[in-house]
């Protein structure tokens, strides 16, 4: 199994891994290092993985799902307050095109 990853900031870099629902990034090798021939990409040197180590987190499992019962609380008011906004928007645009038809309507005829 080959990685690559592109790391920004000072060594040593770490990697977390188990999130649940997340898609790969998968980033093309000649992306990660333009310019570069076959030859030299080859010579690049290969990471070696460190021991594993087991994060502890201060919430248990039950924070993590109330955790996730709140985001969706909070995704679920952002698309209310989209929809509303698009209702106003729409109510803003038939009140302006009432009063654009009402204004036509008394122009004297040419």
């Amino acid at each position: 199994m080959s990685m690559i990853f592109v790391a920004g900031g000072e060594p040593p870099y770490g990697q977390a891994f188990g999130r649940a629902g997340v898609s790969a990034a998968h980033v093309a090798l000649p992306q990660v290092a333009p310019g570069f021939s076959a030859r030299e990409l080859a010579a690049i040197e290969a990471a070696k993985p460190g021991s594993l180590i087991q994060q502890q987190s201060s919430s248990g499992i039950e924070d993590k799902a109330a955790g996730s019962d709140a985001l969706g609380t909070r995704r679920g008011c952002l698309w209310a307050l989209l929809v509303g906004g698009v209702f106003a928007l729409a109510a803003m645009a038939c009140h302006l095109l009432r009063q654009l038809k009402s204004g036509i309507s008394e122009l004297p005829p040419a």
